[in-house]
């Protein structure tokens, strides 16, 4: 697990750093203070050969468009712009060690890169520009506890072969990695259950280990009326049912978005040993009443699994129901961080249990 994080000209974090950091995390903040860049920091740093990952960050925050467009939205990955500076991001782990990752982007120069074609030339050049996509660059080096270094990268390149007779874009985007394997194990979670096959995969592997009656109490927790699970094709497709009693099996979906993040969750949890979880706006479709129960859940899983989880939330419901439920685990094995601006930089408060503890009787705003 990490002990602590630090992001330098990644995002909104010109120079950041967050500790100590627990099993499970829950941070907060005021909007645009960095919670889900620092979910996004932690993504790259723990799967750095999956050099695709930076292109999804922008992706789950709107980017689209062409290929050349999509590249130019890297820029928006360092801080302020400042290209010329790298990314570093390092953890410090429980053993001995630490592991870093800087990310380097050259942007392309895009009339160098598209074909003559393009220009009204000959047919015949359709590869100019090809020797300069060396230069159109991103590059992940990783180094882990070791001190092993590993290599990834993407690179913006014309197509080697186009009609321009058709709408194709002429430039693609390509990635290599000097290792087959990602270096660490971390997954962010998504909201709702957007690759079923994915998830699917995940309730085999409890099936087969027969621990799917694990999910139940959780489950039971947002609707007492659940008895069972079950994964059923519809189509070509694995969809998550049911039985509630009285009806046919119902697919999950139809039970509310909550009931589908927390099922997601704990799947991933329960089967990412030794893993880090990455959750962004834990209470998203939870009744509040419920959050106890969940937060319970997702810590014996987290704990069974040896797994670290780090959420972010703006309920201040959320807040007070992690803190029951750890108080009452009776577990030093939650930590709440608060993300505040101070003299123009973003900096982490954090609270161990004890503190959240008098913070909440005399009540103290920690949000």
């Amino acid at each position: 697990m990490f002990r602590s994080f630090s992001a330098r000209n990644f995002r909104c974090f010109q120079e950041f750093k967050i500790e100590p950091l627990a099993r499970v995390n829950l941070i907060v903040g005021e909007n645009n203070v960095g919670k889900t860049a620092l979910l996004e920091a932690l993504n790259l740093h723990c799967l750095p050969s999956v050099t695709e990952n930076a292109f999804g960050a922008n992706f789950l925050r709107g980017a689209s468009g062409s290929n050349s467009a999509i590249w130019r939205e890297l820029d928006w990955l360092f801080y302020a712009k400042r290209i010329k500076d790298e990314i570093e991001l390092q953890s410090v782990h429980d053993a001995a060690g630490k592991s870093e990752l800087q990310v380097r982007l050259v942007q392309p120069e895009e009339r160098s890169l598209l074909p003559a074609k393009a220009n009204g030339d000959s047919q015949s050049d359709l590869n100019v520009g090809a020797t300069t996509a060396g230069l159109n660059e991103l590059t992940m080096v990783y180094k882990d506890r070791k001190g092993e270094e590993y290599t990834s990268r993407a690179r913006l390149v014309p197509v080697e072969s186009i009609s321009y007779s058709s709408n194709i874009d002429p430039l693609e985007i390509k990635f290599s990695s000097s290792s087959i394997e990602p270096f660490g194990r971390a997954l962010r979670v998504l909201k709702h259950l957007r690759f079923p096959e994915a998830y699917a995969e995940l309730y085999s592997a409890l099936v087969e280990a027969e621990r799917e009656s694990e999910l139940l109490p959780a489950l039971r927790a947002l609707d007492l009326r659940i008895r069972r699970l079950e994964l059923l094709y519809r189509g070509n497709l694995p969809v998550f049912h049911v039985d509630i009693g009285n009806v046919p099996l119902m697919p999950l979906f139809h039970m509310g978005e909550g009931i589908t993040h927390v099922l997601s969750w704990l799947l991933v949890i329960k089967t990412y040993e030794n893993g880090t979880v990455l959750i962004d706006e834990f209470e998203n479709g939870l009744y509040y009443a419920a959050l106890v129960d969940v937060w319970k859940a997702v810590g014996a899983a987290a704990r069974q699994s040896d797994v670290q989880v780090i959420a972010t939330t703006h309920s201040w419901e959320c807040v007070l129901a992690a803190h029951n439920a750890f108080a009452e685990s009776g577990e030093d094995e939650f930590r709440l961080h608060r993300l505040e601006r101070r003299d123009g930089d973003i900096v982490a408060i954090t609270y161990d249990q004890e503190q959240l503890a008098t913070s909440v009787e005399f009540g103290f705003e920690v949000r």
